[in-house]
């Protein structure tokens, strides 16, 4: 799978609202514990898949679905 890495555009803005700048960071805290579809990307662009070995079973994308649909529920 080839990836966009010589023509995408990376934005950045403050998060000034605490509670939005803690969501931000909670979902970054799941994409870097995921264990299933985890690559690296060497300076070669190489994607080569993370090896899982022992540690629990994360996909980021469905933990991160399962995070914001909790957000959802009545406090």
């Amino acid at each position: 799978m080839t990836r966009n890495i010589d023509y995408r555009i990376e934005v950045a803005t403050p998060l000034l609202d605490p509670r939005l700048k803690q969501r931000v960071l909670d979902i970054i805290d799941i994409l870097f514990s995921d264990t299933v579809k985890a690559r690296y990307i060497d300076k070669e662009l190489s994607n080569r898949y993370v090896p899982r070995g022992n540690r629990r079973k994360v996909r980021a994308q469905l933990a991160i679905y399962d995070y914001i649909k909790s957000l959802e529920q009545p406090e």
